[in-house]
């Protein structure tokens, strides 16, 4: 159905209303040349794959939330709607794999909240919620920054590298070692063998 308010206009002179011939061309070639079901359906399983979208932008709030308001715009151009619920259970599964651990806690508790109905929630408010955490975690240089548990492995890692670095030297040294007597012990027997002749 195209939008009747966007080509009929009121003539201020004698309140007729008369068609709007260019917008009314615009609206119609729009209409034929994008709005097909195979593009509604497309624009429809692009929100359903937000889990993936979000990781593949390496978990970009900003970045995400602009493409997924495009898709919201993109299925209003068609005359749909994103379903309200579906859309925001898509959205808390794709900010809860973010790869940054504050964050994904803080999304698990709006999720907690809105499922228990202590603060209920609709997509756009929780996407403004996500990119407020975001950009304070970001401004704050703690977005994506090492846990505690994740720094004790990193030095543990480093101290058991360092060993075996040790432990690789003393080898070499000790098969140094073992082929200088080796060697020694054949030069030896080579001249207490000469000597008997």
């Amino acid at each position: 159905a195209l939008d009747k308010e966007k080509y009929l206009f009121n003539v201020p002179d004698n309140g007729k209303v008369t068609h709007g011939g260019l917008a009314y061309l615009k609206i119609l070639c729009r209409k034929v040349l994008q709005e097909t079901p195979g593009q509604v359906a497309i624009t429809r399983k692009k929100l359903t794959n937000l889990r993936t979208t979000f990781l593949e932008m390496d978990s970009n709030v900003d970045t995400f939330n602009t493409y997924v308001k495009k898709l919201i715009i993109e299925l209003q151009k068609y005359g749909e709607r994103e379903s309200g619920t579906d859309l925001l259970l898509n959205l808390f599964e794709a900010y809860e794999d973010a790869q940054d651990m504050a964050f994904a806690d803080y999304i698990k508790s709006c999720k907690s909240d809105h499922d228990d109905g202590s603060k209920k929630l609709k997509h756009q408010t929780l996407m403004e919620l996500a990119l407020t955490k975001y950009n304070l975690l970001k401004q704050s240089n703690k977005w994506q920054a090492p846990t505690p548990m994740e720094e004790k492995l990193t030095a543990y890692q480093a101290k058991m590298e360092k060993q075996f670095r040790s432990l690789k030297d003393k080898a070499k040294k000790v098969s140094f070692d073992k082929s200088s007597v080796e060697q020694s012990a054949r030069l030896v027997g080579e001249e207490s063998s000469s000597c008997k002749e």
